[in-house]
């Protein structure tokens, strides 16, 4: 994969194997955050910068992350590699910006939600499945995965408990088996790879949208601003493409 883009007002970060390469928007200077700044590992998937706090968090592929906090000071949580309940290597997919203080972290054992200003844990999901991807919608939490796309309440007593997650499924106007691996919201609707094609949810009706090039599966969507872009990455190198 390549590497992993986020911004701030001023800086633009990008995750290199070994640093975070940070580009000033006004002047062009090129800086570079390591082990020597105090970051704890190399080997970096994610940087995700959170606005509201002026936090950059720096996520290794060993699942630990660091948050860099405006001053320079780097805080570093090895909860996630050291989690009892799921046996294996733990990986993170990706970091979703939730809440003024909160993100919801996607994972190969499931769903945390870790609050940034209180440096801490809220819940964790054991899902039994990756989750690929996530995002909120409508006051809901929405799941990517490869069972198809699950959700609950962001104001649910209970979301610890994966048993009490609702599946998208027949009832709501989707396949009975399906997949789903990236999510979006565009102007109000969820947008999602259903087995590699694009489609949307309007929250009543599903609507197919496009389907995938050849020899490709649908990667990633995002909004920005006015625009929906949406990914393709290429099975077996697509040839001619």
């Amino acid at each position: 994969s390549g590497p992993y883009v986020t911004q701030s007002t001023e800086k633009v970060y990008f995750s290199t194997e070994a640093s975070v390469l940070v580009v000033d928007k006004a002047e062009g200077f090129i800086d570079f955050l390591d082990k020597t700044d105090g970051l704890s590992n190399t080997g970096i998937s994610i940087v995700e910068y959170h606005a509201p706090t002026g936090i950059l968090m720096v996520v290794y592929k060993n699942s630990a992350f660091d948050l860099v906090y405006p001053d320079g000071e780097v805080v570093t949580f090895r909860q996630i590699p050291n989690f009892s309940n799921f046996v294996g290597e733990k990986t993170i997919e990706q970091v979703y910006l939730e809440t003024d203080s909160t993100v919801l972290i996607a994972a190969n054992f499931g769903l945390s939600k870790f609050n940034l200003r209180r440096e801490e844990f809220v819940w964790t999901t054991f899902t039994g499945l990756p989750v690929e991807n996530v995002l909120t919608w409508r006051e809901r939490i929405y799941l990517a995965t490869e069972e198809g796309i699950y959700e609950t309440s962001q104001r649910s007593s209970t979301p610890e408990d994966f048993s009490s997650w609702n599946l998208l499924d027949q009832e709501e106007g989707f396949p009975l088996l399906y997949s789903t691996y990236a999510l979006g919201v565009f102007q109000d609707q969820l947008y999602f790879d259903l087995d590699g094609d694009l489609h949307r949810y309007d929250g009543t009706n599903l609507a197919f949208v496009q389907t995938a090039p050849s020899g490709t599966d649908l990667a990633y969507l995002r909004t920005l601003g006015s625009e929906l872009f949406v990914a393709y990455a290429c099975r077996t190198g697509c040839p001619g493409q």
